[in-house]
């Protein structure tokens, strides 16, 4: 199969698209089922690029051998002058304006087949506020939280008390819809945390003030739906100091992380884990790799997901004896009849507006 992978983004976290795409094209490169072709989206051009040493990381300051692609109609596109075919489009890319569901809606809109979560579920987990009210409907644990629109925050009228009902000190607080811990700041007194406002609504216009769960360990678990089940990956433990935040640095700078996979865990715990996860996922209509990840003191907290991970949660389904190959081809064979679906649709709806005109024509 001839699979473009779309990397890059107009999001803060492109940089980390690109390592997730990178990845994938390599994997998919060295095995017998996939003929990756990758591209990238530069955020500052607005122009998405391919060609010689797009899969080279060092070669992304100064882009001088990327070509500028175009797509073509019948699932084609040129890359400088060379003309290539592919199959399906996968998306790679993290943070709002992206994983959210708006790089696969440019290409559905475009009629080209796609590899994607529903662009409505997408979006929810991408939202934060969202995605928790989603939590509380089913009645799954997550940390007490408010939030703050960048317009009430503006006003002369603003009081920070009215937002810090149920909620006590020490706070942690982010952007609504950013991932990889931009954004993140803990406050433990007022001062603190009118500057992690005011540094939250430099990445967004909404910010989310949540209560901090001290001394909490953190949990993550990715599922994967396989036809009619779903498959649990390995239980990581994310090992740091106590009371410090999983920062960006540490999830892709520091090497020197320690995590523990498969997490010693508790039967219950573990089940609590699955539990949530499970719900979340079927009520989301989901199917593709998604991680989520916890928070566990006293009980088990749902903190977020994600819906395209960190290079789809690799190192979780590695100890379930599944490569990445395997959950990509996994996830096309479950998503297939969707695709299918989708494009007829496409096709229907292009049909009836040619019906259409033909009708205004000629009356």
């Amino acid at each position: 199969m001839k699979i473009l992978l779309v990397t890059g983004g107009k999001s803060y976290e492109e940089k980390i698209s690109v390592l997730t795409g990178i990845k994938v094209y390599h994997s998919l490169l060295a095995s017998t089922s996939f003929q990756p072709i990758l591209i990238y989206y530069d955020p500052n051009a607005s122009k998405f690029y391919g060609g010689k040493n797009i899969d080279k990381l060092e070669c992304y300051d100064n882009k001088e051998d990327f070509k500028e692609v175009k797509f073509l109609p019948d699932n084609h596109i040129k890359i400088g002058f060379k003309k290539y075919s592919f199959d399906l489009i996968f998306p790679l890319v993290h943070g709002s304006n992206a994983e959210d569901g708006t790089m696969a809606s440019f290409f559905q809109i475009l009629n080209y087949p796609v590899l994607s979560l529903p662009i409505q579920a997408a979006s929810i987990i991408q939202d934060k506020i969202l995605f928790k009210d989603i939590l509380n409907i089913l009645n799954i644990n997550t940390p007490k939280a408010n939030f703050i629109t960048f317009e009430d925050y503006q006003k002369n009228a603003f009081n920070i008390s009215k937002y810090l009902k149920d909620l006590t000190f020490p706070l942690i607080i982010k952007p609504y819809n950013l991932g990889s811990s931009i954004g993140i700041n803990i406050a433990d007194n007022i001062n603190k945390l009118y500057q992690a406002i005011d540094e939250g609504f430099k990445y967004a216009d909404k910010i989310i003030i949540e209560e901090y769960i001290q001394d909490a360990e953190e949990y993550n678990i990715a599922l994967l739906k396989d036809t009619n089940k779903i498959i649990f990956s390995a239980v990581e433990k994310i090992i740091k100091h106590p009371n410090q935040i999983y920062t960006y640095e540490d999830k892709y700078l520091n090497t020197s992380l320690k995590k523990e996979v498969p997490a010693k865990i508790n039967e219950d715990t573990l089940k609590t884990i699955q539990n949530y996860a499970e719900k979340v996922y079927s009520y989301l209509g989901l199917y593709g790799p998604v991680r989520f990840d916890f928070l566990v003191k006293d009980q088990v907290y749902l903190n977020e997901a994600n819906s395209i991970p960190g290079n789809l949660s690799e190192n979780l389904f590695n100890h379930i004896k599944l490569t990445l190959v395997d959950v990509i081809k996994i996830y096309i064979e479950t998503s297939s009849n969707l695709i299918k679906s989708r494009l007829i649709l496409k096709e229907k709806e292009k049909t009836s507006f040619e019906v259409l005109k033909q009708n205004r024509k000629y009356k």
